[in-house]
């Protein structure tokens, strides 16, 4: 009987512990749109060599990721 009782509060622990850090983490990961947009504009700029997005170079070096 207290073997099961334990599950029980174990069960219940992980529950109450999962429910509130519900708030702590994003709905959606951006990271696979993020390397989509930067395959995108490797083809379209055709610079193979650093990958970039419109805001933010990869390797943080901004003056290489100018889009012009």
């Amino acid at each position: 009987m207290a073997k099961g009782r334990t599950l029980w509060i174990l069960l219940i622990g992980a529950l109450v512990i999962r429910l509130l850090t519900l708030g702590l983490y994003p709905l959606m990961d951006t990271t696979e749109s993020r390397y989509g947009e930067m395959a995108r504009l490797m083809v379209e700029t055709g610079n193979w060599l650093t990958p970039f997005t419109t805001t933010m170079c990869l390797f943080g070096v901004n003056h290489h990721c100018l889009l012009g």
